[in-house]
């Protein structure tokens, strides 16, 4: 539904919407308006935003670290990378294998979407700043992670032309 001209709101996309003091009216707009288009008769964009940060936990599972089957031990303390707005593409777009590599894999995610900021957020009150969760396919490149691990390296898509850089 077109949640900006029903609302009159200067929310542009989801994230702006997010961020603004609209997001509950929009809330109540979605579980009572009908839809304004068809899903067949629109594009979905890509929601990630050129200033926000996308953080990714590797080996995130108790048996995760088993798969790799080299008689290592289960790390103490979670594989953190990140990731840029560039390395992430929209619904139904394609991910493209970059000519250099010829291992291009995937895996179904888990996301996470924080509504809201904070730092050392309380255990007991970290729910309260998420928004919402969906699934992604994230692509990694394997043979560019330099044979370590953990060593993740993200590749970014370009949209206009469709290819990796």
């Amino acid at each position: 539904m077109d949640v900006k001209s029903r609302l009159d709101t200067q929310a542009v996309d989801l994230l702006s919407l997010i961020r603004s003091d609209d997001l509950d009216a929009a809330r109540a707009l979605a579980r009572t308006a009908a839809t304004d288009h068809r899903l067949e008769d629109v594009r979905i964009l890509c929601p990630a935003g050129r200033h926000t940060r996308y953080f990714c936990i590797g080996v995130n599972y108790p048996d995760r670290n088993e798969e790799y089957k080299d008689g290592s031990e289960r790390p103490k303390y979670p594989s953190i990378f990140m990731r840029s707005h560039t390395s992430l593409v929209a619904h139904e777009e394609p991910i493209v294998r970059p000519r250099e590599s010829e291992q291009l894999d995937y895996e179904g995610e888990i996301v996470l979407i924080l509504g809201s900021g904070g730092r050392r957020i309380p255990e007991g009150e970290a729910l309260s700043h998420v928004f919402g969760y969906t699934c992604a396919n994230e692509g990694t490149v394997r043979d560019w992670l330099r044979h370590a691990k953990f060593n993740v390296t993200p590749r970014e898509y370009r949209r206009d032309k469709g290819s990796a850089r």
